[in-house]
């Protein structure tokens, strides 16, 4: 299982780049009273996204997501809200993107995040509520 102790692994692995930013982030939020805020970092990471993708980084965004899919996969409950209503959600959201759209990033999903960016979508048109119905 993947805590938010851990969630930032499989990210650095694979966007070694980002860590230095993920490093800037924990020292600042190192001694915070009501612990670290992942979900700042996770919008930063879709801002990175972004970047790559005008940047041409394919194999870099699909290593991401592929990323992103673990914490669904394996993510506690806070990983795997980080993962949707963090990250999908955020990349949902045309106000983080410059050059580039929400729909850019659709043909990087995986299975999981593929069911998730629609329940998203579903969330947002019709109100429909987001439930984790996944076996467990």
């Amino acid at each position: 299982m993947i805590d938010q102790t851990r969630m930032w692994e499989p990210v650095l692995r694979a966007h070694p780049d980002f860590t230095a930013q993920w490093q800037e982030f924990m020292a600042q939020w190192a001694d915070h009273p009501r612990g670290t805020p992942h979900f700042l970092l996770v919008g930063d990471l879709v801002i990175e996204c972004t970047r790559l993708l005008k940047a041409g980084e394919d194999e870099t965004i699909a290593a991401l997501f592929a990323a992103v899919e673990r914490w669904i996969e394996d993510g506690d409950k806070y990983v795997l809200h980080a993962a949707t209503t963090g990250f999908l959600e955020d990349m949902q959201n045309t106000n983080l993107h410059e050059g580039t759209a929400p729909e850019d990033f659709e043909r990087f999903l995986l299975p999981q995040s593929k069911i998730w960016w629609g329940k998203l979508n579903r969330f947002w048109q019709n109100g429909e509520r987001l439930i984790d119905d996944r076996q467990t």
